[in-house]
């Protein structure tokens, strides 16, 4: 009978990659009119290289605990869907629209419409984080996950 190999961490990955993205995010935005033009900077630049990179690590060693050995190349390229991922995420996340349902959910007045997700947004900075949070769940847990489904190929 051929030895057979546990599979990538796939919950464990999403999990991490996730917190870490938490970690980020939400101090990112309860200073972001202090962090002035650098806040963009960095949540559209650094965050999503950060994820990339984190993804790439994960994948190699779902590489190295399936397969036995690593693939660098493969594994650079499988964690472009988690740029893919991390940058829809950040895409659907900049709509008000999108934030609402998020927003919604906060005890901080009355929804009228998007003017007032913006002014509940405006007066807490940590419900933006929060729907960003959103959305970036399901980002990384689809980007990791094609990530980790095309990085693991073991070769014949």
């Amino acid at each position: 009978m051929p030895k057979t190999r546990p599979s990538p961490p796939v919950g464990l990955s999403i999990f991490v990659i996730f917190l870490l993205s938490v970690l980020i995010v939400v101090p990112l935005f309860l200073y972001k009119d202090v962090l002035g033009i650098y806040f963009w900077i960095f949540y559209l630049l650094v965050f999503p290289i950060i994820m990339y990179v984190s993804s790439v690590a994960f994948a190699l060693y779902g590489q190295y605990r399936s397969c036995g050995s690593v693939n660098i190349p493969m594994a650079v390229q499988g964690g472009l869907y988690m740029l893919l991922g991390v940058a829809g995420a950040l895409g659907i996340s900049q709509f008000a629209v999108a934030r609402a349902p998020i927003t919604s959910v906060v005890p901080y007045g009355t929804m009228k419409g998007i003017d007032s997700v913006l002014e509940i947004e405006k007066g807490v900075p940590g419900v933006e984080a929060a729907a960003v949070c959103y959305y970036m769940f399901w980002g990384i847990s689809l980007g990791q996950l094609c990530s980790l489904g095309a990085s693991t190929v073991c070769p014949s």
